[in-house]
């Protein structure tokens, strides 16, 4: 998370992008109201961890936001998002 903040810092996108850290593969009931409750109001993009405990976070998300169009990407080569990021692949379109 902390990666990924110092990522959109450095990109200059706080205006236009925030992370959210969900803390593991079950969203908490109180995250996933929140989602429900703002699917329309903005553009999520979910970036999984590639393993079972990322697709099933996925999975939560996007039951939650099911009235919005979330778009989900996995890193490549298998990393986590945050090893993603440091090795330098950011989603483009972000």
């Amino acid at each position: 998370m902390l990666v990924t903040a110092q990522i959109i810092q450095d990109k200059k996108l706080q205006r236009e992008v925030c992370a959210v850290y969900t803390n593991g593969a079950m969203v908490a009931s109180p995250m996933l109201k929140w989602f429900k409750e703002h699917a329309q109001q903005y553009d999520f993009v979910l970036i999984r961890d590639p393993d079972e405990a990322g697709r099933s976070w996925e999975n939560h998300l996007k039951d939650a936001l099911a009235d919005g169009k979330p778009i989900t990407l996995t890193p490549p080569d298998h990393l986590d998002p945050d090893e993603a990021f440091l090795s330098g692949w950011w989603p483009s379109g972000i």
